[in-house]
């Protein structure tokens, strides 16, 4: 069967997005007569070639980072006019099970769009090509534009890279400057330790407005915001050297015992974040309900839009017990490619993963997602130099932490979530709830 050979010189914006319009996988292959050859040894390929591109972002979405992925598949399409690129969409909590799925038959997408901290699981599938032969023909000098490490070896499994990170999304202590002056507070002064969190929350706490914004409930919560900032500032570690769970240790006790007193004992935190979703809690910062809040910095650009500036908005690492920055989880979106593409079409599907790291592209896909440039070239563009970003970028390149490479992160999840629903709601003991997630997840991974 052949590929299709119109070129994206012929291509027009709008005839682009009515491709992408029916860009179902089924469709798509219909319509490009498009079969997958899986032999090891097949030649690069020549002549047009077209690439299926699996993402949750939709190009014909009205948001910047839409519009921005749109833009960016079609400035890619007229640099290389050898390359097709077809969009399909999934959505993002189905991405890597997708592709796990698919790889085992040979039908996959050449790029893809994952979850990073699930890189375990679908590596561990044989899912993934391993990108370390494209990475070395690159040269030192672009390796050496990535400058998170952390970020970087998050996708490093066994010594092999496997994804890249399009941007950086990390965590912080975002204050309202102006309600800290209100309550007798130096707006230009965050809390340094949990003492001293719980002190400025309760002068913050007042009439509609509480001190801390504090995500909690079962919908939308991840254990990124609800459990490991304090935890890992408490010095607790997720799994032991034998792969078991060590989050019921006395730091896993101290975080959710901290929690409980957040909403139970300070009462800095209200009830209804035990039931009010995430996204919708993030809105009520901006409206003034809380002074402070720990977020992402895919926040930061809707809350400006809503208009808060310098003066009703701060940026802080987030405080431990012992004074220093707590280690913040950093994650990001990544594209990576099948291992089931053909190594014929495997150089257009690198030409494809690298466009996006061209420092004006990338500029261009990270200002519309919100999210901090990995290249160390772009770290001092103006549109980062902001006091904000500058909280980010050092929030990034010093307390940066990531999730345990583990293929048993939603059962970890899912564990940790019920043991802190069951303290808060059901008065269970915060040793006896961590026990209990603990033995969920070994069970679920087998190291019972």
């Amino acid at each position: 069967m052949k590929e299709c050979t119109t070129s994206a010189a012929q291509v027009s914006r709008r005839r682009f997005l009515r491709w992408i319009a029916i860009g179902s996988a089924g469709s798509l292959l219909a319509a490009c007569g498009q079969s997958a050859s899986t032999s090891p040894s097949a030649p690069a390929q020549t002549g047009p070639v077209t690439l299926r591109l699996r993402t949750f972002l939709d190009p014909r979405g009205p948001s910047p980072r839409e519009q921005a992925f749109a833009s960016i598949i079609e400035r890619f399409q007229k640099d290389h006019q050898d390359i097709q690129v077809n969009i399909e969409t999934a959505p993002f909590d189905q991405l890597n099970t997708k592709l796990i799925v698919e790889n085992e038959s040979g039908n996959v997408p050449d790029v893809t769009y994952l979850q990073p901290q699930y890189i375990t699981q679908v590596v561990q599938a044989n899912s993934l090509l391993a990108l370390d032969p494209f990475i070395s023909s690159m040269g030192q000098s672009w390796r050496d534009e990535f400058s998170s490490q952390g970020l970087w070896d998050q996708t490093v499994i066994d010594g092999k890279k496997y994804t890249m990170a399009l941007g950086a999304h990390t965590r912080v202590l975002y204050t309202r400057p102006d309600l800290f002056e209100k309550a007798g507070l130096s707006g230009s002064t965050p809390p340094q330790t949990l003492d001293e969190l719980v002190e400025f929350g309760q002068k913050l706490t007042s009439g509609n407005t509480y001190g801390l914004g504090y995500t909690m409930a079962p919908a939308g919560s991840t254990i990124e915001l609800t459990f490991n900032a304090l935890f890992w500032g408490f010095g607790g570690e997720h799994l032991d050297a034998a792969g078991k769970a060590a989050f019921n240790s006395e730091a896993g006790v101290k975080t959710l015992d901290f929690m409980r007193s957040l909403v139970r004992e300070w009462k800095i935190t209200p009830e209804d974040v035990l039931s009010v979703p995430y996204a919708e809690l993030a809105q009520q910062f901006p409206e003034g309900r809380f002074g402070m809040m720990l977020d992402g910095n895919f926040r930061l650009s809707g809350w400006l839009e809503k208009g808060m500036n310098e003066q009703t908005l701060a940026a802080f690492p987030f405080p431990s017990a012992s004074g220093k920055p707590a280690p913040i989880f950093t994650n990001s979106w990544d594209v990576g490619i099948p291992a089931a593409v053909p190594e014929a079409r495997q150089e257009a599907a690198w030409k494809l993963v690298n466009y996006f790291f061209k420092p004006e592209i990338n500029l261009e896909y990270v200002k519309a997602e919100g999210s901090l440039s990995p290249l160390k070239s772009l770290a001092n563009d103006p549109a980062f130099n902001t006091p904000w970003h500058k909280t980010l970028g050092d929030v990034l390149n010093n307390y940066s932490r990531t999730l345990p490479k583990t293929a048993y992160l939603n059962e970890m999840h899912d564990a940790l979530v019920k043991a802190l629903q069951s303290v808060l709601l059901d008065q269970q003991s915060s040793q006896a709830a961590l026990d209990e997630a603990a033995k969920t997840y070994n069970t679920a991974a087998g190291v019972a």
